[in-house]
């Protein structure tokens, strides 16, 4: 059967496989206003499509070298990103530039990394940094004009060491992520003209992981 075909900027033109993330979650408090009904025990959910294979990070000093430290980095299809908790929606919005110089395949980007034994701890997050969980910027709509659109969705999961089976994107995938060696969980939402205004916090459910096998970018045909 026919595949969706996905816009992808990060795939950079290329044919190349994807990855399907869903993340799902029970909102543990709600800081918003009555006309959004948004309350204890709702879901809330995150999902988009990455890149099967994480981006190379070549030495500042040397490009041939290539650091490996126990960290993998899948750049998002920004254009697949989607949250949602009660009426409220969100997609990837203005990218930050970092204050210092970046390599071209950062532009632009945001990342679902995958850190393994760190020193201690491995560690999964969303972020618009490769290297630590940043709040990812969103657009949010069915904010009824109660609030500006631009808001900040923080995601950091750290699990005890040996959770993650791999930091590859195939091996990952074959379990999934839920409570279980959960040191620590951060989700949750705020108002980016108030950052430290905590709208919603969100009790994370599971992280799901699989190959996506009905979706192609690079291609206008799938595979025979």
């Amino acid at each position: 059967m026919p595949g969706t075909i996905l816009e992808c900027a990060a795939a950079k033109g290329l044919e190349l496989a994807l990855m399907s993330v869903a993340i799902t979650g029970t909102v543990e408090y709600a800081n918003t206003p009555a006309a959004f009904n948004i309350k204890k025990g709702d879901p809330a959910k995150v999902s988009f499509y990455a890149l099967r294979t994480a981006v190379d990070r070549r030495g500042a000093d040397d490009p041939k070298f290539v650091v490996q430290d126990s960290m993998a980095m899948f750049p998002i299809c920004n254009e697949t990103f989607s949250f949602s908790v009660g009426p409220l929606t969100g997609s990837i919005g203005a990218f930050v530039p970092p204050e210092f110089v970046q390599p071209a395949w950062l532009t632009d980007a945001t990342f679902f990394t995958l850190a393994s034994k760190r020193p201690v701890l491995d560690e999964i997050f969303v972020s618009p940094s490769p290297y630590k969980p940043d709040p990812m910027p969103l657009v949010m709509t069915g904010t009824q004009g109660l609030y500006p659109k631009d808001w900040q969705l923080s995601f950091d999961l750290m699990y005890t060491r040996g959770t993650l089976p791999a930091i590859k994107m195939p091996q990952a995938a074959s379990k999934k992520y839920t409570s279980e060696g959960l040191v620590k969980s951060t989700m949750r939402l705020a108002t980016t003209y108030f950052p430290s205004n905590e709208v919603v916090s969100i009790k994370l459910d599971s992280v799901s992981i699989a190959e996506a096998a009905d979706a192609y970018v690079g291609r206008t045909q799938p595979r025979k």
